[in-house]
């Protein structure tokens, strides 16, 4: 807070010298210019003068303020005409918090707390889901962190959506807008770092590709490492990211992005520190459970193309397709207790798990500009594979005071544990009003259909069982402008969330 004062004091002083040395300048031309000669006498008149007008600005009122998101409505809808609590955390926000990933920002999204590792509790309710530029496909797993490198906005749409985006959490949804192609130049090299040997490094590229800017890249590449107080932690995150924009014509536009991204953490399935009876510590802060070579890996990739065509004046459509697959290893010892030997020693198993995810979704929508009236008619769908295939073996136990983390993970006598894959197919259409009732009044109506089909196979007693249903969300809000700067709303709107949610079952 005081360094903050102190940098608004130096601008406030700052802005205050420069225009008291362009006023007087002002003021001495002007002097000069008005001076007429009568005869021998000059006599001075500044009546006629206009003196040149003076504006300072400052970013502070408007810099991390967002007026406009398509979270809540598909549209671009001005977040005061929507009827329902929108949070959008802009650029500015994410880099002026020095945030690098998703869990740096938490704080700064009301309603949301951390729950494990990068999954939240959003209004009371776990949410697992994530969009990207409002489709499913998120390329980090459940244990892996998402980074913020190409992320240009979070945005976070508070309450049910099902109308919109079909079965989720009841309380909210989050939607990470991605980086794309800019119409001007823009060349970026940052280097940070930090304590923990903290380290990262990018570059990105982005601009025109040819004279007229009808053509657009974006090339960005991201490198980080740190270490932890905890032993045996270190974490690296090295992503790729590149991106092609076309303005086929007046009418169309295609925007094509590849996203590589690779994070390795040593250790990451950290766990507290085992305490007594009354609280106490038994072990140092810097204690884990994990041995020097437990690990967790993800590799994933992502494609996506979407296509903007101008059909004619008032109406538009869009298309968009995401691919995505990742895989996620780890391998890590797990507390399963304190000794009933030895009080300065844990029992422990260990654990080696694979998830690997496969995702395709395909959107349209059609908007139409119809005076008053906004329509949206839209349609989705979304097709996922995963499979899960989970070792454990009982693994030798660990000192509190004196661990020896040099643990031969090769003697130990696995145990098949899990071997299941799982497919999820989901279809839905929608539709959607705003209407411009007065320039104060605005209502919002929509409703949505659902179809769901998902097959679970148990490999290891070659089974399987299937599940079908179909889900029903419906929609309508409003807005009232009572002046410039009071614009209440009020809003009723259902989601739901299917009997059998798609997860590879997630080990704790």
């Amino acid at each position: 807070m005081a360094l903050r004062t102190t940098l608004i004091m130096m601008q406030a002083c700052g802005a205050l010298v420069f225009s008291t040395a362009l006023l007087a300048e002002t003021t001495s031309n002007t002097e000069q210019s008005v001076y007429l000669n009568e005869g021998d006498a000059q006599i001075k008149d500044g009546s006629d003068i206009e003196l040149q007008t003076l504006q300072v600005q400052g970013r502070a009122l408007s810099l991390y303020k967002e007026d406009e998101a398509t979270l809540a409505t598909k549209t671009a809808t001005p977040i005061d005409k929507t009827p329902q609590s929108v949070q959008v955390v802009t650029e500015a926000l994410i880099e002026d918090q020095a945030a690098r990933q998703v869990t740096d920002l938490y704080r700064s999204i009301s309603g949301m707390s951390q729950n494990n590792v990068a999954n939240v509790t959003l209004r009371g309710f776990n949410q697992d889901e994530i969009l990207y530029d409002g489709m499913r496909g998120d390329p980090f797993s459940g244990f892996s962190i998402p980074q913020l490198f190409t992320i240009e906005q979070v945005q976070v749409l508070k309450g049910p959506s099902g109308a919109l985006y079909g079965a989720g959490e009841p309380g909210g949804v989050i939607n990470y807008v991605t980086k794309k192609p800019t119409y001007e130049q823009k060349n970026t090299l940052k280097i940070s770092a930090g304590n923990k040997d903290f380290l990262s490094g990018s570059i990105e590229s982005s601009g025109p590709a040819n004279e007229d800017a009808s053509q657009r890249y974006r090339v960005g590449v991201y490198s980080d490492g740190q270490d932890s107080y905890r032993t045996n932690v270190e974490e690296e995150n090295q992503i790729i990211d590149l991106g092609y924009a076309w303005d086929i014509d007046s009418n169309n536009t295609l925007n094509l992005q590849y996203t590589k991204i690779h994070q390795y953490i040593s250790g990451a399935r950290l766990r507290g520190i085992p305490t007594d009876d009354d609280g106490n510590f038994l072990a140092d802060t810097s204690w884990n459970s994990n041995s020097s070579s437990d690990f967790q890996e993800l590799d994933a990739q992502v494609f996506q193309a979407r296509l903007d065509h101008d059909i004619n004046t008032w109406l538009t459509s869009n298309l968009t397709l995401r691919y995505f697959e990742n895989t996620e290893t780890q391998k890590y010892h797990e507390v399963t207790g304190i000794s009933s030997t030895d009080s300065d020693m844990v029992t422990r198993q260990y654990r080696d798990q694979v998830r690997n995810k496969k995702g395709t979704t395909v959107a349209g929508n059609l908007i139409a500009e119809l005076g008053d009236h906004t329509v949206l008619v839209g349609a989705d769908y979304y097709h996922l594979y995963g499979d899960f295939l989970y070792y454990n073996a009982t693994a030798s136990a660990l000192s509190l005071s004196n661990p020896d983390y040099t643990e031969d993970v090769s003697s130990y006598s696995m145990k098949l544990n899990t071997d299941e894959e799982t497919v999820l197919d989901r279809v839905g259409v929608f539709a959607q009003d705003q209407w411009a009732i007065t320039n104060k009044l605005d209502l919002t109506t929509g409703v949505r259909f659902d179809r769901y089909e998902e097959k679970y196979t148990n490999n290891i007693k070659n089974t399987e069982t299937e599940y079908d249903d179909t889900g029903y969300s419906a929609r309508i809000g409003a807005t009232y402008a009572l002046n410039e700067h009071i614009k209440p709303y009020v809003s009723a709107s259902t989601g739901f969330c299917t009997s059998v949610c798609f997860q590879p079952r997630i080990v704790n």
